[in-house]
């Protein structure tokens, strides 16, 4: 079992550095929302590790509602990281807390760096 949470890891944090380059074009810009194409697959999945994690319409901004430690999170792939205004790094989640079914969270605050 721990061998396949490593393995599972590995595969995601691969997965993150290769799409850090897409980050730039799926960023929104100057207060601007995600524009999130068909090409997104809902499949991805890791755990929180904080106590608490907000869920956010916007990278640090927009709260819609938290997340508790070891809740399961849905990713879509490839992964779309944007810095928000507090310079943290966030990574899109599914959800079905929005109309576009997507939102954001603090990476740090997921099992997958």
């Amino acid at each position: 079992m721990r061998m396949r949470r490593i393995v599972a890891t590995l595969t995601l944090l691969m997965v993150l550095v290769l799409a850090l380059p897409l980050a730039a074009s799926a960023a929104p810009r100057a207060g601007g929302t995600l524009s999130v194409s068909a090409a997104y697959d809902c499949s991805g999945w890791t755990q929180v590790e904080w106590p608490t994690a907000g869920v956010y319409r916007a990278p640090g901004r927009g709260l819609i509602k938290y997340k508790h430690k070891g809740d399961n999170i849905t990713l879509p792939l490839p992964l779309a990281v944007a810095r928000g205004s507090d310079r943290n790094l966030y990574v899109v989640v599914c959800t079905f807390s929005t109309e576009s079914g997507y939102a954001w969270m603090r990476l740090a605050a997921l099992d997958i760096n």
